[in-house]
């Protein structure tokens, strides 16, 4: 059985763009984050891990370049903060 619900369409519009950022359609994104709708409670946002939030993007493209940008960052760090100070920037 199904009921139709009037909502704004200003209200809707937000709807569609929230469900699209989650990449899903608005009434799968309303069935995850109403309580009760599928058995379990929405899990807020905000709990969510970094991990749980990408889970599902990760590993699914290739950035191109071939910098290892995530070696040696304190010392890169570190050179960047002592030439902000010897201009006088820091």
């Amino acid at each position: 059985m199904s009921k139709t619900l009037e909502i704004p369409d200003e209200l809707y519009e937000r709807l569609e763009k929230v469900a699209e950022t989650s990449g899903t359609t608005p009434i799968d994104w309303l069935d995850r984050h109403v309580p009760g709708s599928n058995g379990q409670s929405p899990e807020p946002e905000a709990k969510k891990t970094l991990r749980e939030r990408l889970e599902g993007l990760i590993g699914n493209f290739h950035s191109g370049g071939q910098e290892r940008l995530s070696e040696n960052t304190g010392e890169k760090f570190t050179d960047y903060l002592e030439q902000k100070r010897r201009e006088g920037r820091l």
